[in-house]
C-alpha cells in the first residue's frame, strides 16, 4: 500500500493532529491549534502507450525509461549506445552490427511495452511510486 503524502493527520495514539512526513510520525499539533486539513493525493498523469511504443522503436529501452522502469531499460539503452558509438567510430563500417543490436533489443522490448504501460498506470492510479 502507498504511503500517504506528508501532511497533518489524526494522531494514531491520542486525540489531535500529528505531522506525517511520508515515512514516520513527527511532532504533535498544539492542543489549542485549529484542526489542519488532511493531505490530499494529487493525481499523476498516466503514461501514454503510444509514446512508450514510439520511444521503444526509436531507441529500444527508451520506452521503459519513459515509464520509469529504469532497471529494465538500462541494459537495452546501453547496448544500443555501444552499438551506435561503434558504428560512428568505425565511420559506419560497423553499422550492420548496430542494426543487428537494435533489431535484437527491439524484439526483446517491444513485446512487453503495452503490459508494462498498463502496470505503471495501474500503480499510478493507486498512488504508488514506480521503482525499478
Amino acid at each position: 500500500m502507498a504511503s500517504p503524502l506528508p501532511g497533518w493527520y489524526p494522531d494514531p495514539q491520542r486525540p489531535g493532529q500529528r505531522w506525517w512526513d511520508g515515512r514516520q510520525w513527527g511532532p504533535r499539533a498544539p492542543e489549542h491549534a485549529p484542526p489542519f486539513q488532511q493531505a490530499v493525493m494529487v493525481p499523476v498523469a498516466e503514461k501514454s502507450n503510444a509514446v512508450a511504443l514510439l520511444l521503444t522503436i526509436l531507441w529500444p529501452g527508451g520506452g521503459h525509461l519513459y515509464l520509469g522502469l529504469t532497471q529494465k531499460s538500462i541494459p537495452y539503452v546501453v547496448a544500443n549506445a555501444v552499438g551506435f558509438c561503434l558504428a560512428l567510430i568505425s565511420f559506419f563500417l560497423l553499422f550492420p552490427v548496430y542494426v543487428l543490436i537494435w533489431l535484437v533489443t527491439l524484439c526483446m522490448t517491444v513485446g512487453s511495452i503495452s503490459s508494462d504501460t498498463e502496470y505503471v498506470n495501474a500503480a499510478l492510479r493507486r498512488g504508488q511510486r514506480i521503482t525499478g
